[in-house]
Formats: C-alpha cells, sequence, structure tokens
C-alpha cells in the first residue's frame, strides 16, 4: 500500500478545479455556511491587536456553528488564509501536514496571491 497522498495532478498537471465546488462569483449568496467556505476582507484584530481585512477559512463543523440549528452562532472558529507559493506535485503527494493548500483559490488573480493555504 503506498503512503502517497491523493493528488490533485493528472499526469503531471495540476487540475485545481477538482478541489472545488464554486470559487468568486460561482458561489451563491444563499448558501449556508460551511466547513471549508473561504471568505475574503473579514476585519479581524492580529496578533498586536491591529484590526486589518483578512482572509479566514471556516474550521467549524456546521452543527455547531447554529445555535439552534438555523440562527449562526455569533463566533465561529476560522483560521487565517495567506499567500503560498504553488505546490509541486511531489508536494502534494509527500505531504504538508502543516498546512491546508489552496491552490488557485483566487481564479480571477493572475499573480501569486492567487495561491493559499
Amino acid at each position: 500500500m503506498s503512503k502517497d497522498l491523493e493528488s490533485p495532478y493528472v499526469e503531471g498537471v495540476p487540475d485545481w478545479d477538482a478541489l472545488y465546488r464554486a470559487r468568486g462569483d460561482e458561489v451563491s449568496t444563499t448558501r449556508p455556511i460551511f466547513t471549508g467556505d473561504v471568505f475574503t476582507g473579514v476585519q479581524l484584530p492580529g496578533s498586536t491587536g491591529r484590526t486589518k481585512a483578512r482572509s479566514v477559512v471556516v474550521l467549524q463543523h456546521p452543527c455547531s456553528m447554529r445555535t439552534n440549528g438555523v440562527d449562526l452562532a455569533w463566533q465561529v472558529l476560522v483560521a487565517e488564509v495567506t499567500n503560498r507559493k504553488e505546490i509541486d506535485e511531489p508536494g502534494w503527494v509527500g505531504g504538508h501536514y502543516n498546512l491546508m493548500p489552496l491552490p488557485d483559490i483566487r481564479p480571477d488573480v493572475t499573480s501569486q496571491s492567487q495561491h493559499q493555504a
């Protein structure tokens, strides 16, 4: 049994679309919030207490982020999403256990900041 992780690469070429159900304008504004959803421009304080616009990914399970099964809780567990370099195929299959790669999360951006984690 191989110890390699699954990879979005097909014959050496990345298929980033296989990782996402929807990005950018494809996301319905009426869709409920789920684990893994990424939000940009969220005003949050950092470790220094300075508030600025940040990108975050939702970590909390949908069942625990709703107070009565319907209404969203006042606070939801998230992690900051930052720019990262694109991970090549050996990097994917060998494991990056300390981060959640989000390649091409911003398909409208052509700079390195389209790849985040």
